[in-house]
């Protein structure tokens, strides 16, 4: 207990003297653009609430529970506090309405009452978030509860994660989870047979920055935490802030990130498909050489200003017969030494065995 007092306080103490605790930008591909202590563990707050709703959508597509299933709200689930919709005890709501509330207003009581449902037990749900939170790989994250409310108000441990494995699930949902996605962008939504309206915790739906979703956290031992996902200019990228002092920091930081990026990256097409990139000398062969060519297009979110390093990797020795489209070398492209980009060279004409009489050719 002693240990868990400090680390919170040592979290308080960073929140309060720092713009951010920790921050990732990445495109979708996985690159990382910009980072600040993305390892470091940090409260998650209500971004917890993304694995609970992936742990929902997983058992929908199961066929275990449905969308237009009504739940009963329970007494457990009407009680929970922080941020919360309207709920009452015995009330029926959907499941579908219940996801929206807990990804769109971020309402613990929905989020509970989820987890409820699903499993007839909260304690397998948050089970069930870890596990799936060690099939995608996220080391460093471990939930003890569906909402990510603080420790105080469950009497659970803090739900705990990462920059880098908060970045990683919110790709996760960008690439597999539209019916996330589908909801997380909505900057309202009418629920309870529309008799009930939610309004969105995401500043930037408001804004015209490109912001697609994701989803905000907060509380004391938190800060301001949020990820998000921008659509702009033919790419999209994931930032991914924690452990801001306020909301208007959380906001503006991420704000100057979105304009950063945008402003100084491109996807800039590094090499297209049967590019002629080398000849290569052929021992064997009609001929002495051969023309190698990018066996693919390929592209890469550069920075506008990089100056890049291309290198050619070719065999010690290439003997004929070569049959067509045959692997002959590598084609890398790197920046400041870390590699953007391998493309395999093929040749496009097949080349035979040469003959005594292609050997005096040759030397005429």
């Amino acid at each position: 207990m002693k240990k868990i007092i400090f680390y919170i306080f040592l979290i308080l103490n960073f929140i309060a003297n720092a713009d951010y605790v920790s921050k990732l930008t990445m495109d979708t591909n996985g690159n990382i653009i910009d980072s600040k202590n993305i390892y470091l563990k940090h409260p998650t707050a209500s971004i917890a609430k993304i694995m609970t709703s992936v742990i929902v959508i997983d058992e929908i597509r199961a066929g275990n529970i449905k969308m237009d299933d009504k739940i009963k709200i329970s007494l457990d689930a009407a009680k929970i506090g922080g941020s919360r919709i309207s709920l009452n005890i015995g009330e029926i709501v959907t499941v579908k309405d219940l996801l929206k509330a807990t990804l769109i207003h971020s309402a613990n009581n929905a989020a509970y009452a989820l987890a409820e449902y699903t499993y007839k037990d909260v304690d397998k749900f948050v089970e069930k978030m870890n596990e799936k939170a060690k099939e995608l790989g996220l080391k460093d994250t471990k939930y003890y509860t569906p909402t990510g409310l603080p420790s105080d108000m469950t009497g659970k441990g803090m739900d705990i994660s990462t920059a880098y494995d908060i970045s990683k699930l919110s790709l996760e949902i960008f690439k597999n989870y539209k019916e996330i996605m589908d909801i997380v962008k909505l900057k309202t939504a009418k629920i309870k047979n529309n008799r009930y309206t939610i309004k969105t915790r995401n500043n930037f739906l408001k804004k015209n920055l490109g912001v697609i979703g994701l989803k905000t956290g907060h509380h004391d031992s938190a800060g301001y935490n949020m990820s998000v996902i921008v659509d702009r200019k033919n790419f999209d990228i994931i930032i991914v802030l924690l452990g801001a002092p306020n909301e208007k920091n959380r906001d503006e930081e991420i704000e100057k990130e979105i304009n950063y990026v945008y402003n100084n990256y491109e996807i800039k097409t590094l090499v297209k498909k049967d590019d002629f990139i080398i000849q290569a000398k052929v021992i064997g062969g009609k001929k002495n050489t051969i023309n190698l060519y990018a066996e693919k297009d390929y592209s890469a979110l550069i920075k506008k200003e990089w100056k890049l390093e291309k290198t050619v990797y070719l065999p010690e020795n290439i003997y004929a017969p070569i049959e067509k489209n045959k692997e002959l070398g590598t084609y890398v492209i790197r920046y400041n030494n870390k590699e953007l980009a391998r493309i395999k060279l093929v040749n496009k004409e097949k080349m035979l065995k040469g003959n005594l009489v292609d050997e005096i050719v040759k030397k005429f």
